[in-house]
């Protein structure tokens, strides 16, 4: 079955090219395939067109006119040269065409001829010589290019000899083309067989040649002239290897010149002044010359002992010498020539190699060297194509391994190096082995016929800014940065880093984008952690600082209540009668009593607030709280409870934690647009993790473990992560009415309680909040509360109290409340005022009244000091903040009691009787 020929028909006219086809479908039974691609067996091109002589692109082209003479003739020959291009290019493509290597010498005359005699292909150089270019000899006939009364090839009977000699003909003619002088030609053709043994086509390899010289080779030396070339240009052809053609190459030079000695040798420059031999074959009957060195990587360098040869390879000349003597002293000491012959091997304007003939009997005559110019001529080419072949060895060494060392290098980083075009998809033409970690596929699923995409694995909500940044800073020709997230063909999520440039043209055109992606996953999750972590330090210093601002701002205000509240008292019992008066006291007193909750809260936002903590249940204590919050639920809301019973009990106060819960729940409430919406209240006990605590306000230094928590959460409006950062802050509020202190309040509960609070919540989807507490290691038990203080016995001595406080106002109440119950008073203005007036009247001090936060010396350090004078020394501590924060502290004093400002002037006479009766010890 004949294979399909595939012709390229270039013509801008259509009627033209359908003609053209049908012209050449009609010279030929062999099935034709018109195609548009440059990879055809040939390209007829239209005459007509004004590109028609454009460069050589590497293909077979012939030109048909249609308006010429006879088109036919043109377009059967087209046929045979796509025939026997086809064949070359099977050929070709098994890899059975030595030839090539010849056919690119850039300064030698090659060309590949049909079986039936039109050029296939000819190399630049022939198409100088002949005055012409190689696009205009294809498809030309080896007889049109002889000259006027030269005998044609004839070569139809070279396809009937025997196949066992490759070169078929010799011989110098005269060539050229219309319009151009001929020029002498010695050509040598050689026959290409296929597998078969069939001639597939010829290879010819010309050089110039002067007028003959009157001193011709007799017939022998001709003949055997032939015989050598056919010989050495077979065993190249037949791909033998260099060093059996070179050793052939010097034989049939020692047999024409009759020298002794010959050696081939490739010049070398190692340097930019210092040039060098590298032997490639020696023959030598003594087995001189030094035949170790055959072969070798490093050359021979040429000193000033070779002068010959030296000028030899600088002039580009051949040179004779008599009686040279040690010739070459530096390669073999014990070698002398008594005469010699250098012939360089000139490829154009260099120096490829030398032949060295010495010892040759007679002496070498001088037309020698123009009778041996054309074996001369084929060991040019033989080892310039010997050359060229290590060059290219070398080259792709290199390439190899610059190509090992690139992948390696690409291999170890951590990332993928890409290429892409700058489409809407960001097709991929290279990527690294780097894309399997981020994207889970290898590089020859990313790059891949259909195109593979590099934007189709940026997660959605990120692609559309991914292109435009990456365009648009492409477009003003910076490089480009910037941080997105990727889907990994398993699903998984990656955040990636990635920086890149356009690459453009020498005329600024943009070629592609190339780049590098990493994965950054692990640092983004690292920065995320760092930043909540700087986050969690600012939130905690920021609450530290509103907790010394609060609790500096209660301790002032309590002090300036405890003056109110105790000259209320005081004015009511000397205005007995006055029933205005009274109901005006009482509003006062009222007053300050609300002032006085507003401190608390304040205080207990800091953890400092007016707390007594006992083994609570929780549950318990929530359930006694439904009917308050049941109250505060607008008719349209609903109230879903679930509290868990037997939980393990907590370390708390029941009225914190209910007031914590009613202010969640009433927050809930209003977070409900038009009062519709879901309350719900649990409890439980869970372990609760690292991270969870970690989230939470106060959490951070706690272990994780098992809690008991109050989740209070709802559906209403939610916050944003702005206000959510805030929720806790002291005043601050987003109701028009509000203190800004119900959470606020929650926190501090929390915080009196050695527990966290986590809140989360989104905009329109809702509120949750969690109190988290350490369960208590006691369990519940029942609060009972406490004995009533003894009176003190009518007649009874009356007992001297120390009153020692820095607020004037203060100490005046206490004095004149103490002193109409009957006791003695002393006042001191600080601690070392106390410490003085003990000294002085310590014998008769009963009992100390002692604010806990003065200048100077604190109430703790100036208890210290007392106890250190008189170990059982009553002492009844005075303070604002929660009774739990002073006494802690003050674990294991025997005899120290408190009191919470603002305090009734009845509550500082109970608490000082009791003090003094050694009675209700609060520990």
């Amino acid at each position: 079955m004949n294979r399909q020929l595939r012709i390229n028909v270039e013509t801008a006219d259509d009627d033209r090219r359908r003609r053209l086809c049908a012209l050449l479908e009609s010279v030929t039974d062999r099935p034709l395939a018109f195609v548009d691609g440059r990879d055809a067996d040939l390209i007829v091109r239209d005459p007509t067109r004004p590109e028609d002589a454009a460069g050589d692109d590497g293909n077979w082209s012939i030109a048909i006119n249609l308006d010429g003479a006879d088109p036919g003739v043109r377009a059967r020959r087209a046929i045979r040269v796509a025939l026997d291009h086809a064949r070359m290019r099977r050929e070709r493509e098994a890899g059975r065409t030595p030839l090539d290597a010849f056919f690119d010498l850039p300064h030698a005359a090659f060309a590949f001829v049909g079986r039936r005699g039109a050029l296939l292909r000819a190399n630049r150089h022939l198409a100088e010589l002949l005055g012409t270019s190689p696009e205009r000899l294809v498809g030309v006939h080896v007889d049109d290019l002889l000259a006027k009364g030269e005998l044609p090839h004839e070569l139809r009977r070279f396809r009937t000899r025997s196949t066992v000699t490759a070169v078929v003909h010799t011989g110098e003619r005269r060539y050229g083309v219309e319009g151009r002088e001929p020029v002498g030609l010695h050509l040598v053709i050689t026959r290409v067989t296929d597998t078969a043994g069939r001639p597939a086509y010829y290879f010819v390899q010309a050089s110039p040649v002067r007028e003959r010289a009157a001193n011709d080779w007799t017939g022998n030396d001709s003949v055997a002239l032939l015989a050598a070339i056919r010989r050495v240009q077979a065993m190249a052809m037949r791909g033998s290897h260099p060093r059996i053609v070179f050793n052939e190459i010097l034989r049939h030079y020692q047999k024409l010149t009759g020298s002794a000695d010959a050696i081939l040798a490739l010049v070398e420059q190692e340097f930019e002044f210092e040039l060098q031999l590298r032997m490639v074959a020696v023959q030598s009957p003594k087995g001189y010359l030094g035949y170790d060195q055959i072969g070798t990587a490093d050359g021979i360098p040429l000193t000033e002992t070779c002068q010959v040869i030296r000028r030899s390879i600088e002039s580009g000349q051949p040179a004779s010498a008599v009686a040279p003597g040690r010739l070459w002293s530096d390669l073999d000491s014990d070698f002398e020539a008594r005469n010699a012959l250098i012939l360089p091997l000139k490829q154009g304007s260099r120096v490829v190699g030398l032949v060295i003939l010495t010892n040759a009997s007679p002496d070498y005559a001088p037309e020698l060297v123009e009778n041996l110019k054309p074996f001369t001529t084929t060991s040019t080419s033989i080892l310039a194509s010997h050359v060229e072949a290590e060059r290219r060895v070398r080259v792709e060494e290199e390439l190899l391994e610059s190509r090992r060392t690139f992948e390696t290098l690409l291999a170890h980083l951590p990332g993928m190096a890409y290429r892409c075009n700058d489409d809407d998809q960001r097709t991929v033409l290279f990527a690294s082995e780097g894309c399997r970690e981020l994207f889970g596929v290898g590089p020859d699923v990313l790059v891949n016929e259909r195109g593979g995409s590099l934007l189709e694995h940026v997660h959605p909500a990120d692609r559309r800014a991914v292109l435009e940044e990456i365009r648009w800073t492409v477009l003003q020709g910076r490089r480009f940065e910037l941080t997105y997230r990727v889907l990994a063909a398993d699903g998984a999520e990656r955040w990636v880093w990635e920086q890149g440039q356009g690459v453009r043209s020498t005329d600024g055109e943009l070629l592609f984008v190339e780049g590098f992606v990493t994965n950054v996953t692990e640092h983004r999750r690292a920065d995320e952690e760092r930043r909540r972590l700087e986050a969690r330090i600012r939130r905690a210093h920021k609450v530290e600082s509103l907790g010394v601002l609060a609790g500096g701002i209660a301790h002032d205000f309590n002090n300036l209540l405890m003056g109110v509240l105790g000259n209320a008292q005081l004015l009511r019992e000397r205005l007995l009668g006055d029933s205005d008066t009274h109901s005006a006291l009482t509003e006062i007193e009222d007053a300050a009593q609300r002032a006085s909750e507003l401190t608390d809260h304040m205080l207990s936002y800091t953890g400092q607030g007016a707390v007594t903590l006992h083994p609570i249940e929780p549950t318990e204590v929530l359930r006694r709280t439904l009917a308050v919050v049941e109250r505060l639920m607008p008719p349209s809301a609903t109230l879903e409870v679930d509290l868990v019973g037997g939980l393990p009990g907590v370390m708390g106060d029941a009225g914190l934690i209910q007031r914590s819960v009613v202010e969640l729940v009433r927050n809930s409430v209003d977070a409900f647009p038009n009062g519709v919406g879901r309350v719900s209240l649990r409890t439980s006990a869970r372990q609760v993790a690292t991270e969870e605590l970690i989230e939470s306000w106060l959490g951070a230094r706690l272990p994780s473990g098992l809690y008991v928590t109050i989740t209070v959460s709802d559906d209403g409006q939610g916050m944003d992560e702005q206000i959510r950062q805030r929720a806790f802050d002291p005043f601050f509020t987003t109701k028009g009415t509000g203190r800004g202190m119900g959470l606020a309040t929650v926190l501090g509960a929390v915080r009196a309680h050695g527990g966290a609070v986590h809140l989360s919540s989104e905009v329109g989807g809702g509120t949750r909040v969690t109190l988290i507490l350490p369960p208590a290691e006691e369990p519940a038990v029942e609060l009972r509360p406490a004995a009533s203080p003894t009176p003190m016995e009518a007649g009874s001595p009356s007992p001297t109290i120390l009153v020692v406080d820095d607020e004037v106002v203060v100490r005046e109440v206490a004095r004149r409340a103490l002193t109409r119950a009957g006791y003695r008073v002393l006042c001191a203005v600080d601690g070392e005022d106390a410490i003085a007036q003990f000294d002085e009247h310590g014998a008769t001090i009963d009992a100390v009244l002692l604010d806990l936060t003065m200048p100077r010396l604190s109430g703790e350090q100036t208890l210290n000091e007392l106890r250190r004078r008189r170990t059982d020394l009553p002492v009844l501590l005075s303070s604002g903040f929660a009774e739990h924060a002073v006494m802690d502290r003050l674990a294991g004093r025997e005899g120290v009691h408190f009191l919470h400002k603002p305090y009734r002037l009845g509550e500082l006479v109970e608490k000082l009787r009791a003090a003094l009766a050694g009675a209700e010890r609060v520990p």
